[in-house]
């Protein structure tokens, strides 16, 4: 069987760490062209993150010294701009647990225990049960993982012990055409929480902010294949928020109907 009809087969140890999981599948140019278009993006790339930085120097030292309050407002956009990672991932978790008290802020059915601190696995996942739900026979153990480092793709490997977020890269596509790559964080997925043998417990791993992408790796260096809630591995089952409900509503069903 010739090589263009074999897929391409990447290992999980090596390609998490070195490539972007987007590059195995992207066409490539012919050689002249790309080193063609490479150099155009390349010198682009050096006058526009020349001008950045002369920007970022530059004004602020023109403001101090002539207006004092234009300074003061560069800052406060600067400070803007920063904030929008931790404050997007706030909103995510708190818009939650408001979807929580939405759906069972009054139905005795269900019982809902926050284990942890809500918003102190924002970047990070705790590593034990988050959130408690308990239905009748039921009871979900919920552990959040945060992707608000890496919200544009994550990539769990095949047994769904580890996880790479990968955010987004610098430039986007162009930044992408002349060679960069987008900032990866692995994470060993670890999920502890207390069970006893007369209930019925689902872990649920919570993406919380959801990523833009899912992906899982193959078995043996597999084909990298798309993935997203739902998804099920030893141990726990990905979900978000929306699937979550849907899981309680449906378990909900099965026992009242």
């Amino acid at each position: 069987m010739s090589g263009k009809n074999n897929p391409r087969k990447i290992d999980w140890d090596y390609d998490s760490n070195h490539l972007f999981v987007q590059k195995l599948y992207r066409k490539r140019p012919y050689k002249t062209l790309r080193k063609i278009s490479t150099a155009i993006a390349s010198s682009f790339v050096f006058i526009l993150m020349g001008l950045y930085i002369a920007a970022l120097v530059l004004v602020p030292i023109a403001m101090i010294r002539f207006n004092w309050h234009w300074a003061v407002v560069f800052v406060i956009v600067v400070l803007t701009i920063l904030s929008i990672v931790p404050m997007r991932a706030f909103a995510k978790r708190k818009k939650f647990f408001k979807t929580l008290k939405k759906y069972y802020g009054k139905n005795q059915k269900v019982k809902i225990s926050v284990l942890t601190k809500p918003y102190s696995t924002l970047f990070t996942p705790s590593g034990v049960c988050d959130v408690k739900i308990e239905i009748p026979d039921v009871t979900y153990q919920i552990m959040f993982f945060p992707t608000a480092n890496g919200s544009k793709r994550l990539m769990f490997a095949p047994d769904g012990k580890s996880a790479v977020r990968y955010s987004p890269v610098f430039l986007g596509k162009l930044g992408r055409l002349i060679g960069f790559k987008p900032s990866r964080k692995k994470t060993d997925i670890e999920f502890n929480a207390e069970t006893d043998e007369f209930s019925n417990y689902k872990k649920i791993l919570l993406l919380n902010p959801v990523p833009k992408e899912m992906a899982v790796c193959g078995e043996n260096g597999g084909n990298i294949r798309q993935s997203g809630p739902g998804e099920r591995f030893p141990g726990f089952t990905v979900e978000n928020t929306a699937s979550l409900i849907r899981m309680i509503e449906s378990d909900l069903d099965k026992k009242f109907y």
